[in-house]
């Protein structure tokens, strides 16, 4: 599948094309084609590695902020169907209250792929 990503060094001018495999939704999970993006003030601090260690590692697929399309869900998913339009959670495991360092390490954009990418697999609850 095609993506935008970060290969070499850190910074937008090095956002290139690139590709990654293919994936299928397991247990729980969603495939969504990715339709929309959006650029926050967040995805530019990523891209120059301003969160340090919570900026992820390269590569890395930027932005996270998007809209798609569900067009899989694995089994036992229930709360999305095929065709329903979604929009990931830019913090895959924050549901409610204040922010902790918990929550960090799934964060997308950076620690995890965001959504520049044709299509993303989304763990439960996460669209």
């Amino acid at each position: 599948m095609k993506v935008m990503e970060m290969r070499d060094e850190w910074g937008v001018d090095h956002i290139k094309p690139g590709t990654r495999p293919d994936r299928s939704p397991g247990p729980g999970e969603v495939l969504v084609k990715m339709q929309a993006a959006s650029v926050n003030y967040r995805d530019l601090v990523v891209t120059q590695r301003g969160y340090g260690r919570h900026s992820g590692e390269l590569p890395l697929v930027p932005l996270s902020d998007g809209a798609g399309t569900v067009t899989e869900t694995g089994l036992g998913v229930t709360r999305v169907k095929t065709g329903d339009l979604v929009c990931p959670a830019f913090a895959q495991s924050w549901i409610s209250g204040p922010l902790r360092e918990e929550y960090r390490p799934g964060m997308l954009g950076g620690p995890l792929d965001g959504v520049m990418q044709e299509h993303m697999v989304l763990p439960p609850g996460a669209p």
